[in-house]
């Protein structure tokens, strides 16, 4: 009987996911990723970076649909700015340049047996580097790549089908599963050389490239070394133990979503949990806010608080979170370069909503069948 019961429990459990604020975004599978690294990078000698649509110097690239590079171009910005990095303008003599190529195949009755990220022959995305040069003197350099247009709203309230609140109709259903793959160039500006270059495959179900590519770009771009230079501490205090990725669950409206909480942090005591996404700081919306736009608020008085409304499970819940006496860790500070560390890829599972619960579909049947085997005397129970 014990033994019986644990197996039901594991069951259960294996079929159970709770829905969250980024269900959309979610992969079928781990990304694939890969990349390659110049000897000649050297990410000490680097601070600041700013990005530009390859299509500007390869007319073979993929992405040339002018409502899709801003977006892609701005997740592009939000993942470096996580590593540390600053963003400025191409006419702002960045000390890199960063770029990026994404294509995606929809309709796939089944998913590909083996993912497989595109293929990354040195300096294949960029095939004559001098033809970036002319883009820092080109009228088009602050036109801002990496920034959207301002977004306003009248309410704090901007997703309104992401996810379903409870009781509404359920989301359409997508036609098949979708490919997507996505690489990354990164070119010494002084040189004009490739030097660093990333790759990835993921499958989803969701075709919008803006959506179904955002965990393959950000497992690609945690390839790339971390910035040698910490985070400048402006203020006395922050909020502690709070990771964070700016995302989007229609292709339009970018938040901070919530990675990872510190167990015992000022942001774990305060209620926040993983994969809340963060639509509003100081009762002002922070949509289409950079990530660095967004840390600012993390900074403070000491003992002061920062009021967060968060986006979790289709309901507004309010967390107001203290802020520390800030220090510098000793994973924020480094004296010479160093590698990336080893991605920890934002595993997002799948769930199927009904009003407030999720049917665990997988476990019911595995029980109901145990039931029937008991019943007719196949088991002992």
């Amino acid at each position: 009987m014990t033994q019986v019961a644990a197996v039901l429990a594991l069951l259960l459990l294996a079929g159970c996911a709770t829905t969250h604020s980024l269900t959309p975004v979610a992969l079928e599978s781990t990304p694939a990723v890969q990349s390659h690294r110049d000897p000649s990078l050297k990410p000490s000698a680097y601070a600041t970076f700013s990005v530009f649509p390859l299509s500007k110097v390869n007319p073979q690239a993929s992405l040339q649909d002018a409502s899709l590079k801003k977006p892609m171009l701005f997740m592009l910005r939000n993942a470096m700015e996580s590593r540390g990095y600053q963003y400025v303008h191409l006419n702002e003599t960045p000390d890199l340049l960063v770029t990026l190529d994404a294509s995606t195949t929809g309709g796939l009755k089944k998913p590909p047996r083996t993912l497989l990220p595109p293929d990354l022959t040195p300096g294949g995305m960029i095939p004559q580097p001098q033809a970036v040069a002319s883009l820092l003197n080109d009228d088009s350099a602050a036109y801002g790549w990496g920034t959207l247009n301002n977004l306003s709203f009248s309410s704090l309230e901007p997703l309104p089908e992401y996810p379903p609140r409870p009781g509404s109709p359920p989301a359409p259903k997508a036609n098949g599963y979708t490919f997507t793959t996505l690489t990354i160039s990164v070119i010494d500006p002084t040189t004009f050389t490739e030097v660093w270059a990333g790759a990835g495959a993921g499958i989803s179900r969701t075709p919008d490239l803006r959506i179904n590519s955002q965990l393959v770009l950000w497992a690609v771009i945690h390839q790339f070394p971390l910035a040698s230079t910490p985070e400048l501490l402006t203020s006395p205090a922050s909020i502690s133990g709070l990771e964070m990725e700016i995302f989007t669950n229609d292709g339009t409206h970018y938040f901070p979503a919530v990675t990872a909480v510190g167990k015992g942090s000022s942001a774990w005591r305060s209620g926040l949990k993983r994969w809340d996404m963060i639509i509003a700081a100081k009762a002002e919306t922070v949509a289409g806010q950079s990530y660095a736009k967004f840390r600012e608020n993390f900074g403070g008085p000491v003992n002061s608080s920062l009021s967060m409304i968060v986006w979790r499970n289709g309901e507004q819940v309010h967390v107001s979170v203290p802020r520390e006496q800030a220090t510098l860790s000793s994973d924020m500070v480094s004296s010479s370069p160093r590698a990336a560390k080893t991605p920890s890829y934002l595993w997002i599972p799948r769930t199927k909503v009904n009003s407030r619960y999720t049917v665990p579909a997988f476990g019911a049947v595995i029980l109901a069948t145990l039931v029937v085997v008991a019943a007719t005397g196949g088991i002992t129970l």
